[in-house]
């Protein structure tokens, strides 16, 4: 999934969506519809994304995830906030940024978003 997000830009969840019919190894391309805006993307897969792509267990079905676990996820919960709090705790243990606590603040006014 880190790599899909590195090569393409695209969203956690629209990461998480994406099954075996999204690519075409063919033309080269990752084909989608943002969850967010509904805009058709057509990109095109960089070397080492492709890469990573070919060592994914694919399978018969062009409707299986790609990243099932992530993918069920996002299904049962219906967003993104689990696997976004997953990536974090991933990368607090990387030493890539600090860890924090996923609780929310009983005190709304020392909120980010509300600074």
């Amino acid at each position: 999934m880190i790599c899909f997000g590195l090569y393409t830009g695209q969203r956690l969840a629209d990461i998480a969506n994406l099954s075996w019919s999204n690519i075409d190894k063919a033309r080269g391309e990752l084909r989608l519809a943002t969850r967010k805006t509904g805009k058709v993307l057509i990109l095109p897969l960089a070397a080492p994304l492709l890469a990573n792509i070919k060592k994914l267990p694919s399978s018969d079905d062009p409707h299986s995830p790609l990243h099932p676990k992530a993918y069920a996820i996002l299904q049962k919960e219906g967003k993104s906030s689990s696997l976004s709090n997953q990536f974090a705790d991933l990368l607090a243990r990387a030493g890539l940024r600090e860890k924090k606590s996923h609780k929310k603040s009983k005190d709304r006014s020392l909120s980010r978003r509300n600074r």
